[in-house]
């Protein structure tokens, strides 16, 4: 007994000699009677004490860590701390209250905190490292959103089942990983906004429903991937007359926390004009790309963003076709068009709604004073829309206000020709008049295309707002070798007769009647008479003197007094002439020679039109090409007493006054 005592005392000595090691760090030879969890220490042993409040939920946790647990206050701060009460093990994963935490500092220097715990009504302190601060559930927000998708392609998100990580003991670690769901479509719950405790930061959760499944992820992996943000500025307008959008305040859908539920519909904005000013792309959770636009709203003075489908820009207007001289009738009887005083429709703010209804000028004949383009929508679809005044009045209409409307069309094949005697017509090259855009004004007027021989390919019977019905035809003019529409009126079917003709002569009288027509109609003559005289001189082409190169067809012989400025130059021909008494002798003479046929026929009208002599050949209300024929004997023309019956027979033959009307 004495060697036992005399050993205690060597074991106290130690103690209170090596004031540099803390009781609990020093490893000591197991005491005999260390088996009743008492140790005798120096009052002087003991660790000072400092203590600072607290109040926060906590869970114990003993990964790695074997701590003990005290009744009575930290470790070594009194003689009743001196060994734990507990294991932390015991208390693994339970959720507690840290109500206040104390600094130690043990005899060797060396710093402990202690967290002090309530648990279900009992207290006691561990080792603050073995005590996890729990994260604070700072809000708590029910939603009422659609579908939304899981999106993952640039996240790492942790599943938790049972509640926002970090704030329980089961949400310590995650339960699952939200790659496994990327792609699903879930239903948002609620929303709970956790503060974390480890840095200060807030982060927000959300439960959805997946399927048959319930977990909490973090919000940021519901919402949309931003995959570009630009800034450029326009006009345009939002419309849902079609569609059915919602609006968002703060940011773009699914992009923030926000932005989850939408701020209204977009249906009572139909038609406000807005100022676009950022365009944002979006990817979602299911592979689809979405893009949004963040607009002003000029008429309810707010921003928000929007689909960018929901927003129509304005309509792009093409350089005007400036217009001279034409007028059209308006024309509602199939349509019911809006007139717009401040520019064509959907081209600015001022002009989303008609200023009129057209039918109030239905019938009008207006001045046509320009025309554009317009190209609405994403589509690019192009509308045309004509200025024109009504009187004093000056407004936008649609083009199609002012066509006729083509009651009927029609394919034909028939022959005929231009014939602009008495009249004056258009040739329009883009369709028939007042049937589109480009076809209210002429392309060229019809007298330059008088006496082509045509073949008419198509008939358009149209009804004008004015009452009247017209009828224009689709011709191919087989001298200009080209189409174009003409009024039908214009067409003159009367035909040239071939019968006894050989194939060379009517080859020569369907290529030389044009001709013939069209220097006879340019210079007031009868292109009977001068395609009757071509054929007597020339022996249908046959003569020498109406052999290229001569290309004479007329037998005008050179005047060294008068010399022509169609002649090439001069040959020398045998001739018959008559003399007075009706008998004929052979002589010879110089005639003109000409490099073109056309040079030989306007000659001719030279030879005519030289002095006073043959003034009784051009033609007058009080004439006709028989009269023409006798009067050209009368004054001398021919020595032939024949000469006009011979003109005569062959126009007659022939039917060459058709020529006449043209």
């Amino acid at each position: 007994m004495k060697e036992k005592r005399n050993q205690f005392k060597k074991y106290l000595l130690l103690i209170v000699l090596t004031s540099s090691t803390a009781i609990a760090d020093t490893e000591l030879p197991a005491l005999p009677f260390q088996k009743h969890n008492f140790v005798y220490a120096a009052s002087n042993a003991f660790a000072s004490l400092s203590r600072r409040a607290a109040s926060y939920s906590a869970v114990i946790v003993q990964d790695g860590r074997d701590d003990g647990v005290f009744f009575n206050g930290p470790a070594l701060t009194s003689s009743s701390t001196q060994t734990p009460n507990a294991r932390g093990s015991q208390y693994l994963n339970t959720v507690v209250q840290v109500q206040e935490i104390d600094t130690t500092r043990r005899s060797n220097g060396s710093i402990y905190e202690y967290a002090k715990i309530l648990d279900n009504g009992r207290t006691f302190w561990i080792d603050l490292r073995a005590v996890f601060r729990l994260d604070t559930v700072l809000s708590t927000q029910s939603l009422n959103v659609g579908t939304v998708y899981l999106n993952q392609d640039d996240r790492n998100d942790g599943v938790y089942f049972n509640g926002p990580a970090l704030t329980s003991a089961n949400t310590l670690k995650p339960d699952a990983q939200g790659s496994q769901y990327n792609g699903d479509s879930v239903r948002p719950l609620q929303i709970k906004t956790t503060k974390r405790n480890s840095n200060g930061q807030t982060y927000t959760y959300v439960q959805v429903q997946d399927g048959s499944r319930r977990y909490w992820i973090d919000v940021r992996a519901v919402f949309d991937q931003i995959l570009s943000t630009s800034t450029a500025t326009s006009l345009g307008y939002i419309d849902q007359s079609s569609r059915s959008d919602s609006f968002y305040e703060g940011d773009s859908p699914l992009t923030s926390l926000s932005s989850m539920t939408r701020a209204g519909s977009a249906v009572s904005f139909n038609q406000d004009p807005v100022t676009i000013q950022r365009t944002r792309v979006q990817k979602r959770g299911n592979g689809n790309t979405y893009t949004y636009v963040y607009v002003y709203d000029q008429n309810k003075r707010r921003s928000y963003w929007i689909d960018k489908r929901a927003v129509t820009p304005y309509a792009s207007i093409s350089p005007a076709t400036v217009l001279n001289n034409v007028t059209a009738y308006i024309n509602q009887s199939e349509r019911n068009d809006g007139i717009y005083s401040r520019g064509p429709a959907l081209t600015s703010a001022d002009t989303m709604s008609a200023d009129g209804k057209a039918s109030s000028y239905d019938g009008d004949l207006v001045q046509v004073q320009r025309i554009v383009t317009t190209q609405r929508g994403s589509s690019q679809t192009p509308y045309q829309y004509a200025q024109v005044k009504d009187g004093t009045k000056t407004f936008w209409i649609d083009v199609r206000a002012l066509f006729d409307t083509v009651t009927s069309t029609s394919n034909t094949q028939s022959n005929g020709y231009i014939d602009q005697y008495g009249r004056s017509d258009g040739v329009y090259n883009n369709g028939a008049p007042f049937t589109n855009a480009s076809s209210f004004a002429p392309n060229t007027n019809a007298a330059a295309y008088n006496n082509d021989p045509v073949t008419i390919q198509k008939t358009s019977i149209q009804k004008r707002a004015n009452g009247n019905t017209y009828v224009y035809v689709y011709v191919y003019d087989q001298t200009q070798k080209r189409s174009f529409w003409i009024d039908q009126r214009a067409i003159s079917t009367q035909t040239l007769s071939y019968d006894g003709l050989s194939a060379a002569q009517q080859q020569w009288l369907a290529s030389t009647a044009p001709y013939a027509a069209q220097v006879a109609g340019s210079n007031n003559l009868y292109a009977s008479i001068m395609l009757a005289q071509a054929i007597l001189e020339s022996g249908w082409a046959s003569s020498d003197l109406s052999q290229n190169p001569n290309n004479n067809f007329f037998g005008i012989k050179y005047s060294a007094a008068y010399p022509s400025i169609y002649a090439s130059g001069k040959v020398l021909m045998s001739t018959w002439e008559e003399d007075r008494n009706g008998g004929l002798y052979q002589t010879s003479a110089y005639f003109n020679t000409y490099a073109t046929v056309t040079n030989s026929f306007l000659d001719y009208v030279r030879f005519l039109k030289a002095g006073t002599r043959y003034q009784n050949m051009f033609r007058n209300p009080y004439n006709s090409y028989v009269q023409a024929a006798n009067n050209l004997v009368a004054d001398g023309y021919a020595t032939d007493s024949k000469y006009a019956g011979k003109l005569i027979g062959i126009i007659q033959s022939y039917h060459l006054d058709v020529l006449d009307g043209r």
